[in-house]
């Protein structure tokens, strides 16, 4: 029997939770109105043990009322720069 997801998957799903949530915490606080939020995110881990993510590669989809490119790049800067806690777990392994 199978259920849920891999550990790795499940670290992945976390990162785009984590991210997402500050995304519209912080879109609504600057008054933008989403109707449709997606994000897609996808890995590449290294070959050989241990098998960590080298990259990670995050897409976000967004529909709504008074969306502001520049405001959504900052929401999305301010959850990778300073709120969002796996991120910022992860962030030390890619750099």
């Amino acid at each position: 029997m199978h259920w849920g997801c891999k550990p790795m998957d499940a670290l992945l799903v976390s990162l785009a939770s984590c991210m997402g949530i500050d995304i519209v915490v912080f879109m609504q606080k600057m008054k933008m109105e989403l109707e449709n939020f997606k994000v897609d995110i996808t890995g590449e881990r290294n070959i050989a043990p241990l098998r960590y993510f080298k990259t990670v590669n995050i897409v976000l989809h967004l529909t709504g009322k008074y969306l502001n490119t520049k405001k959504v790049a900052h929401t999305v800067s301010l959850s990778h720069e300073k709120y969002c806690s796996v991120y910022n777990s992860l962030k030390k392994t890619w750099l």
